[in-house]
């Protein structure tokens, strides 16, 4: 299959690169947000999204839940600096599931859904002009946690709709279960629901798949679920959404659950055989400016509301360093013989750079085949930083926040998770908690090693 056609690019990695908790508990290993190893959680990152000519992508959310009623919202950003190009809630009943494709309508990126927990029904929206002018073809999906509903949970999308219309702006501390003493009162249709709520649970799970009928294309995807997100702030369309402003824990320690040192990647390089890598890397811009006017959603110049030791350790003189990650290559063959690239950037230093959130980029090793160890590291202003909730306990991890997979391209295409090695996160209070290898980011991390 030509990729070049399909996705119009290619490039080697090496070179220009191609766009495809209550309070009290929330610094211990327990409670910290942690990427879900079952793949449920309280928030799903879809890694790509395309859409072009016959080229669509079906995005579906499960609530794997047969006691609560989840309202979550979904986030479309496109594949550059993470601008928000749009975003709406929907309303899942107990074991609902909904789905969603992204296509292409004569030209312009649209989302289409007939699904009853859509926000209404049928669902046809255009995506919005980014804040960056960037292009929308290619992107990646978030979908937020936003509040739990449990005992009496409501099935019907207006009575769900209407219970989250009247929570309060706060939801509430209760982190295992809804609880009585956090009740919404309200009347649909002459009847009185008194329902109780709470933050966001661990029962969302999600898969996608990037698929062209045209040409017999159907790539499946499961969406990475981090777990213990745990919004507490009710969540409004259009607002900007950040990992920094819902949820529980800052973008540090959504970074921290993220993070990995070395990615994996068996590659075939010849006649009949070529593999891509398909990197996201969700947190990178964790302020990325979708009408806020403390972002700018850029890399190329400092943020001033940013720009203090506080935040970064350092003050900022190149924003493109700031948010730089190097990646280095360790090409080997069928006999372990090696070949090295270095000093690779995202986003967007000058000369050799990749400069995406999203991108697909084809591997072009000196071997016919082998393996591909790619090393990630971000830059220092990422890897430490405040948790959310308070002043003087940090968290701290080695490698990059990435998702990482690879395409495999021969008489067919096939898009895999790819392997790889944890970082080590250490939470800096009293104990000075490192997490070894997975056991931070693949929970429910209650291994610690001091």
């Amino acid at each position: 299959m030509n990729l070049k056609k399909l996705f119009g690019c290619g490039a080697a990695l090496g070179a220009a690169a191609c766009l495809f908790a209550s309070p009290s508990q929330a610094f211990d290993e327990t409670f910290h947000v942690y990427q879900a190893g079952n793949g449920v959680g309280d928030a799903l990152i879809f890694p790509v999204y395309a859409a072009g000519g016959t080229l669509k992508t079906n995005l579906r959310v499960v609530n794997t839940s047969s006691e609560y009623s989840m309202v979550a919202k979904v986030v479309f950003r496109e594949a550059n600096s993470s601008c928000e190009t749009r975003d709406f809630l929907i309303y899942l009943s107990p074991n609902d599931e909904w789905t969603a494709d992204v296509v292409d309508v004569n030209g312009t990126t649209t989302i289409v859904s007939n699904d009853d927990s859509s926000p209404v029904v049928p669902l046809n929206v255009a995506m919005a002009k980014s804040c960056n002018g960037y292009g929308d073809k290619v992107g990646y999906v978030e979908v937020y946690g936003a509040a739990a509903f449990k005992a009496g949970s409501p099935v019907s999308k207006t009575v769900i709709q209407k219970a989250y219309a009247n929570l309060p702006n706060v939801i509430g501390e209760n982190v295992n279960s809804c609880s009585t003493a956090n009740v919404v009162t309200f009347t649909v249709s002459d009847k009185t629901y008194n329902i109780p709520y709470c933050p966001s649970q661990n029962v969302l799970a999600g898969v996608e798949e990037v698929k062209d009928p045209s040409a017999n294309l159907v790539m499946p995807m499961v969406a990475t679920a981090l777990a213990n997100n745990f919004n507490k702030i009710k969540l409004n369309v259009q607002n900007e959404t950040r990992w920094d402003t819902y949820g529980n824990n800052s973008p540090y320690e959504v970074r921290a659950a993220l993070a990995k040192s070395a990615i994996h990647i068996p590659y075939r390089n010849d006649a009949q055989n070529t593999t891509w890598a398909v990197f996201n890397f969700p947190v990178k811009m964790s302020c990325i400016g979708s009408g806020s006017p403390l972002c700018t959603g850029t890399a190329t110049v400092c943020d001033p509301a940013r720009n203090t030791i506080a935040d970064f350790g350092t003050k900022c003189t190149d924003a493109s360093k700031l948010f730089a990650t190097a990646i280095t290559q360790d090409v080997y063959d069928l006999q372990e013989n090696a070949t090295t690239n270095t000093n690779i950037f995202s986003p967007a230093p000058p000369g050799d750079v990749i400069d995406k959130e999203v991108y697909i980029t084809k591997l072009a090793p000196s071997f016919a085949e082998g393996w591909m160890r790619v090393t990630l590291t971000d830059a220092t202003a990422q890897q430490s930083g405040r948790t959310k909730s308070s002043a003087t306990t940090t968290i701290r991890y080695a490698g990059s926040a990435v998702i990482p997979s690879y395409l495999q391209a021969a008489y067919d295409l096939t898009w895999v998770p790819a392997t790889f090695d944890c970082s080590d996160v250490k939470v800096v209070s009293v104990d000075n908690t490192t997490f070894n290898n997975c056991a931070y980011q693949l929970a429910p991390n209650t291994m610690p090693t001091t």
